[in-house]
Parts: structure tokens; C-alpha cells; sequence
């Protein structure tokens, strides 16, 4: 019992270091993993897991070499406190991908419609250049509870250029 106060480093060799602590503060803003790795495929499966081996399917975030990124096993929500716009990457029942996009904070009636999200398209073109090719967007033109309504807008690029006039409008009534 009592406290171990190290003033200078400290270095732990070894395969395993446990730390039966509730709570871990670091001062350094920045955590390195597998340090030792000669390259990134020696990094493939590093990353973080929560929970024991009481727990099925633990919540992990991995590197995945072979795929260049990282795997979430679980659903992504991303909420900044700046704006009202709101993110999920979740799976579906099915197993399907499902990207919500969501505006908090329109106000009730639009007039010409605010935009709730969009979603872009982009690739590499011939050249390997990065290209836009189409994007999705939805707006929202009345937020009035029983009232609602709103469309979905799609454009795409036309011989190279992006071609603002050849852009689907669809209303509910027309879905």
C-alpha cells in the first residue's frame, strides 16, 4: 500500500504489463503503439479493445494492413458541439451500411430549403488525379411537426465538368 513516486524514466521489460487501476492519466498528448514494428504490416490487428474475456465481441478500433485502415466493430457517432451536425456509421439489421446525416439545428420553416447533409463522390480519374464525380445531398424546406418535408438532390459530373444543371430533385410525393 501507499504511493511509488519514479522521478526520471522508467522502463519495463517484459511480455505482459498489467495495471489494475480504475483510472489512467497521461500527461502526453500522444500514444504510441507497437513502436517496435519494422513496418505497417507488423501493425495489422494493433489497436485498442475494451473490455475482458467475460465479454463477447469486445468493442475494439484495429489496423487492418491488408485494407490500409482502421476496422470499428461498433457504431461511429460523430456529434461536434459546434453546429448541430450530427454522424452515424452504424450496421443495420442485415448487416447492410447505413450513414445518417443530421442537421439539429434548422430552424422551423426554410425557406428554399436548408441543406441536412451531402455526400460526395470522389476517385482517382485516369490521370490518378483526385476527381469529383457525383454527390448526393438532401435538404429540408419545412421542419413543422405533421408538415415536415424535404427532398433528396442528385448531381454528377458530365464530361468532365461538373454540370450543376443536370441535377435530380425528388420531392416525397414523387419518390
Amino acid at each position: 500500500t501507499g504511493t511509488l513516486k519514479v522521478v526520471g524514466n522508467l522502463q519495463v521489460e517484459g511480455t505482459t504489463t498489467t495495471i489494475n487501476s480504475t483510472t489512467i492519466t497521461l500527461n502526453d498528448k500522444n500514444i504510441v503503439i507497437a513502436d517496435s514494428a519494422a513496418d505497417s504490416s507488423a501493425l495489422d490487428g494493433g489497436g485498442i479493445t475494451w473490455g475482458g474475456d467475460s465479454i463477447l465481441n469486445n468493442p475494439s478500433l484495429t489496423y487492418s494492413h491488408a485494407d490500409k485502415r482502421f476496422d470499428l466493430n461498433r457504431a461511429l457517432n460523430v456529434n461536434p458541439t459546434d453546429g448541430g451536425l450530427v454522424s452515424y456509421i452504424r450496421a443495420n439489421s442485415n448487416g447492410g451500411a447505413i450513414l445518417e446525416l443530421r442537421n439539429e439545428k434548422l430552424a422551423t420553416n426554410l425557406s428554399g430549403g436548408a441543406s441536412l447533409g451531402k455526400i460526395t463522390f470522389r476517385g482517382l480519374n485516369s490521370n490518378s488525379d483526385q476527381h469529383y464525380f457525383a454527390d448526393i445531398a438532401s435538404r429540408a424546406y419545412d421542419r413543422t411537426a405533421g408538415a415536415e418535408t424535404g427532398s433528396i438532390e442528385f448531381s454528377a459530373v458530365d464530361s468532365g465538368v461538373t454540370n450543376n444543371n443536370v441535377m435530380y430533385t425528388f420531392t416525397p410525393t414523387q419518390l
